[in-house]
């Protein structure tokens, strides 16, 4: 920047105190002029600080006219700058002015039908169209915070497209930054329009090349599920998906999974998942050939024991079939995982009384391995265990 473009940035920053001081006043009539006279500056530079200041502009307005009338209607603007970094500035802010990030509180939300004028009318196919990669990455990130401030009707009506196109964009970051996110558009629409509409698409990025996409798809299962009901996600693709996750070739993507089943047992889907998922998991164990696959129903009883009452773990196969088996496996590796469990669990006070002794005595002969980190490891589960 020169010292003129320097000084015209400065602009940005008396336009913000202005503002905040304005809303004490109850003066803000000069703000709008000001805000244009930013907006239609010669150099982006200055207009790429002003999209990046914009969300601080929402934040000290109290007035609903201001942000919906003026910072949004400028909002609007900049995301069809002329200038690509531009409007990438102005997109990553977006779930932020729309009044949806929880680290960022607005004193005023805006209202839907100002965004829709201002974002959802064009501007927003335009970004997940771009040919800038960059640009439609950081806009499928938005997607989601979109559609939940404009409601179901203007989701179906104009934003399914685009989640269709982000779906099987030729970017791998496209694809997994919206299913990283569609547990929340589950939420928005009715559980089998989100099926009729997008179920296919999604499916097909379960089963993607790339381990970041499964993984992402993965991640929204538990919302999934918990949008769908029981009963219909008994019958879905989606448990199918959970499952086979289990197995994933990617220790990342089984990791999301056992994760998800915690996630399950903490909404309303907890007795389900008990009755249906838990047994699925023992049984990985009895039958997996491939040792990474049993270490799998191991973790899942490390993470799935806080979220169980003591009542629930006296009677939880994890513990009683999978854990205590797992203390003596033929393979080194999975005797040393289960011996960590056992003492996270134990750390945790939740591993049930009538559990304790049969662990105790596996825990004594498991000591005596010649391995030194499972000997350190079974002392640590030994002394967790009151």
């Amino acid at each position: 920047m020169g010292i003129l473009e320097d000084t015209r940035g400065l602009m940005v920053d008396i336009t913000e105190e202005m503002l905040e001081a304005s809303q004490r006043r109850g003066a803000d009539k000069h703000i709008p002029p000001l805000l244009q006279r930013i907006l239609e500056d010669q150099s982006w530079r200055i207009r790429k600080k002003f999209a990046a200041r914009l969300k601080y502009f929402a934040q000290k307005t109290t007035s609903a006219e201001m942000l919906n009338d003026q910072i949004l209607a400028v909002y609007g603007k900049l995301l069809k700058d002329a200038e690509a970094e531009v409007k990438k500035e102005a997109v990553s802010h977006m779930a932020t002015l729309l009044g949806m990030n929880d680290d960022f509180k607005l004193q005023q939300p805006p209202k839907a039908s100002h965004v829709i004028k201002q974002i959802c009318d064009g501007t927003f196919q335009n970004l997940c169209s771009d040919s800038n990669v960059s640009l439609r990455t950081l806009a499928s990130q938005q997607i989601t915070a979109l559609a939940r401030t404009v409601g179901a009707e203007e989701t179906k009506g104009k934003l399914i497209a685009i989640m269709k196109d982000n779906l099987k964009d030729e970017s791998s970051d496209v694809r997994k930054n919206l299913c990283s996110s569609i547990g929340a558009v589950v939420q928005v629409l009715d559980p089998q329009e989100f099926v009729d509409e997008l179920g296919a698409a999604v499916q097909e990025n379960a089963n993607d090349s790339k381990w970041r996409v499964r993984q992402s798809v993965i991640s929204s299962l538990a919302r999934i599920a918990e949008s769908m009901g029981t009963d219909m996600f008994e019958s879905s693709p989606y448990k199918e998906i959970l499952v086979n996750a289990f197995t994933d070739p990617s220790s990342k993507c089984r990791q999301e999974a056992v994760k998800q089943v915690r996630d399950m047992l903490n909404g309303t889907n907890k007795s389900y998942t008990m009755e249906k998922i838990f047994p699925l998991l023992v049984n990985q164990y009895t039958e997996a050939r491939n040792y990474l696959h049993r270490i799998t129903p191991i973790s899942a009883a490390g993470m799935c024991a806080e979220a169980l009452t003591d009542a629930e773990l006296r009677n939880c196969p994890l513990i009683s079939d999978v854990l205590q088996n797992a203390l003596t496996d033929n393979v080194v590796n999975v005797r040393f995982y289960a011996a960590k469990v056992v003492a996270q669990i134990g750390n945790l006070n939740k591993i049930p009384a009538s559990a304790k002794a049969t662990l105790r005595s596996k825990l004594s002969e498991c000591i005596k391995d010649e391995d030194a980190d499972i000997k350190y490891f079974c002392q640590e589960a030994l002394e967790s265990i009151r």
